[in-house]
């Protein structure tokens, strides 16, 4: 080491990453372990990190393993952190996890927030389930969070793919209803979903 000279904690999340590219787990906790001794401080983004290494090498169940390690490193787990484990399993068709995830999330008296709801809903349309993120969204939207124009575009657009495209342009007036501006890109899906069921004049309306 050079005299004087201690490594923030960017310098080791990029070591970690390196490590996680290359499946050297066991050493990217020893980076931890090493930040910890030396007395580096860090975030709960450094696990964020191991938790995406973990699910790129399509060990989710390692990923979601990293929130009892945590509290070794006298960490809980965040919205954050839960905001990313959501995503993961969802993305991995594993929904048992993330519905368990959900609820432990509850029952550590985290309350969802905006971000919480986006990644649920966004990663169900992903894979499919379009009545379970109808159900999230209109949770949220209860709850007083506003979805991003990237929910809503994800929303319509697995609304659209699906034929049901009457629910696609009330999400279309929903989304002017909460002061978002529809994109160009949510206007072109609903002209060719309408256009593919030959409704001309919803189409040009």
């Amino acid at each position: 080491d050079l005299e004087g000279y201690s490594h923030t904690q960017a310098v080791y999340r990029l070591v970690i990453e390196r490590l996680g590219a290359a499946k050297k787990f066991s050493a990217s906790w020893c980076v931890v372990e090493d930040m910890r001794n030396r007395g580096v401080e860090f975030s709960p983004s450094i696990f964020v990190t191991i938790m995406k290494s973990y699910a790129a090498a399509g060990l989710v169940e390692r990923a979601i393993e990293t929130l009892d390690r945590m509290a070794g490193y006298g960490f809980r787990p965040t919205l954050e952190i839960y905001a990313c484990l959501l995503n993961l399993t969802l993305y991995a068709h594993r929904h048992q996890e993330s519905r368990r995830l959900y609820r432990r999330m509850l029952d550590e008296s985290l309350s969802p927030d905006k971000r919480i709801y986006d990644t649920i809903v966004c990663g169900l349309c992903q894979t499919g389930d379009s009545e379970a993120a109808l159900k999230f969204f209109h949770r949220m939207k209860t709850e007083g969070h506003v979805p991003d124009l990237r929910t809503y575009s994800i929303l319509v657009k697995r609304f659209c793919m699906i034929g049901r495209v009457v629910e696609a342009r009330n999400l279309l007036s929903e989304m002017e209803r909460d002061g978002l501006t529809p994109s160009v890109f949510i206007y072109n899906l609903l002209i060719n979903a309408f256009c593919k069921e030959h409704r001309m004049a919803d189409a040009a309306s």
